[in-house]
């Protein structure tokens, strides 16, 4: 017979704690990994004499931060649920879902959204932590491109949180404690962030939580979340 701490941990792997215990353990190390490794300063410490990309050093960090927020939160979870747990990105949100709905959303939220960013980018503190590339704003056309490269990083940061945790678990958790699990891991990660976002990132979590179960797709509140962050960067950058 085995002890039972091993046979607790034995049971975890099997089903029906199969899956939440892959999503749970491997979301953890995840984000561990893409704060300690997936940083900008990780990037300036480590990286910066060894590659930098179109010779500019400061947009290479955003770059690199970017760019593991898109490998470590989105395609890496993507991977465990194809060749580990066996399911459809479908069921992770990963589809067109109801499209008209989601529009309707989007259309309405749309002018909440820039009049929040327009009053965030007047606050010292937002304008001293974002945009993620400080030289975002040296002409219209670096900040386009700025703005493309923001949509990996929420990519990421919508698959992994309102998809790969929120509908990953919902069948051994139930939608309403899977928003609540993930709206807690999504404001954790924010930690460090400036006040008034870490806070704000609750309820905005939940409502993101909240729309990916209703419209069975993870686009609108993709296209709400990069709208804020690229309407924040835009005024901060051109003034607000």
């Amino acid at each position: 017979m085995k002890p039972p701490l091993v046979q607790a941990c034995v049971e975890l792997f099997r089903p029906p704690q199969r899956k939440p215990t892959i999503i749970l353990l491997s979301s953890s190390l995840l984000l561990c990994l893409w704060r300690v490794f997936g940083s900008r300063g990780f990037y300036a410490k480590h990286l910066a004499s060894r590659f930098v990309l179109a010779g500019d050093s400061i947009a290479s960090e955003a770059w690199y931060e970017i760019g593991m927020c898109c490998l470590l939160l989105c395609v890496v979870p993507m991977a465990i649920v194809k060749f580990v747990l066996g399911d459809s990105l479908k069921e992770y949100g990963w589809q067109r879902g109801d499209v008209k709905l989601g529009i309707v959303f989007f259309v309405l939220s749309a002018p909440i959204i820039l009049l929040v960013s327009y009053c965030a980018a007047a606050d010292e503190v937002f304008r001293a932590e974002y945009p993620l590339n400080r030289h975002a704003g040296v002409s219209r056309q670096t900040f386009a491109v700025h703005a493309a490269s923001l949509w990996f990083f929420y990519i990421g940061w919508e698959f992994h949180f309102r998809g790969f945790l929120l509908q990953g678990l919902t069948p051994s958790a139930g939608s309403g404690n899977s928003v609540w699990i993930q709206t807690m891991a999504a404001t954790l990660a924010h930690i460090g962030k400036p006040p008034a976002e870490l806070f704000a990132c609750i309820p905005a979590s939940v409502v993101w939580g909240l729309l990916a179960i209703q419209t069975q797709s993870l686009w609108v509140g993709l296209l709400q979340h990069w709208l804020l962050g690229v309407s924040l960067d835009y005024f901060i950058s051109f003034g607000a």
